[in-house]
């Protein structure tokens, strides 16, 4: 957490806000969350885009760097108009400039740490290797049912929700997410993949884009930490129909919803409709 709906739900509450400003400034209040190994400089660099890759944000600078931003569990991007006191748990803060000289911020906040910021100017430069590694993202035109079912025949072991967590098979799908669209494709989550016929995969496949785009039109699904650039939780949870619900009724046949350890997450699915 965040997944892929509530990384791309970051990027587009940014974008209209920090897009063609220049970085005047950055604060490095924690060291070991912000990575520069070729010692890049920030500074009169301006924000040209915002892209992102699965769980990854990168913002692309006018210098031809740029910053790859893994949240991992409770990381934040927030921005602020107004100079604001720094908040516990803010590692970094970027000073903006517009072309009128007026300053903006955004800040950094991960409450547990584990999240990361980089400046690089090639992939090949990126220190996290989960980055390089990176199958194709789950709304790219490279994802397909095809290709879904080619990697289920490949690891035809392994259950199909430990297929769909490796983001080495596909990027951006993580245990909300693959809770949900395997409950709606109504397949087992412990199913060996190379067990699962092309139609049901296909079925699979037919439940995972519509499902991450949902989520992002209510800008993602938000627990505890979860926000945007403007600090705006989502709304997907009200659409939650296993995650998180181990012991409540299936919302299809009425049935306590199980919960197991699968792929080192807890998995909540129906034994009726998911057999």
């Amino acid at each position: 957490m965040p997944e892929l709906p509530e990384v791309e739900s970051i990027r587009q509450s940014l974008i209209p806000l920090i897009q063609g400003k220049e970085i005047s400034a950055l604060e490095v209040l924690h060291p070991d969350v912000f990575e520069n190994p070729f010692n890049y400089n920030l500074r009169a660099a301006k924000i040209e885009r915002l892209s992102r890759s699965g769980k990854y944000l990168q913002i692309h600078l006018s210098n031809g760097c740029f910053l790859l931003i893994h949240l991992r569990m409770t990381g934040k991007l927030l921005y602020h108009e107004e100079l604001e006191e720094i908040k516990a748990h803010t590692h970094l803060r970027f000073t903006l400039k517009d072309a009128d000289g007026k300053n903006s911020y955004l800040d950094y906040n991960d409450v547990r740490r584990f999240g990361r910021v980089g400046l690089y100017r090639d992939k090949s430069e990126v220190i996290l290797p989960g980055f390089r590694a990176l199958g194709p993202d789950a709304l790219a035109a490279d994802f397909s049912s095809d290709y879904l079912y080619a990697q289920a025949k490949r690891y035809p072991k392994r259950p199909i929700k430990a297929l769909l967590l490796d983001q080495t098979i596909v990027a951006g799908l993580g245990n909300i997410y693959c809770d949900e669209a395997l409950f709606r494709a109504g397949i087992h989550p412990k199913r060996a993949s190379g067990r699962i016929s092309k139609a049901r995969i296909e079925a699979l496949f037919a439940e995972i884009k519509p499902l991450l785009l949902e989520s992002i039109g209510l800008k993602g699904t938000s627990f505890s930490d979860y926000v945007d650039g403007l600090g705006k939780k989502g709304s997907f949870i009200e659409k939650l129909k296993v995650y998180g619900k181990k012991g409540e009724p299936c919302p299809n046949c009425g049935r306590p919803l199980l919960a197991e350890q699968i792929a080192g997450r807890t998995t909540v699915f129906c034994p009726r409709c998911q057999r």
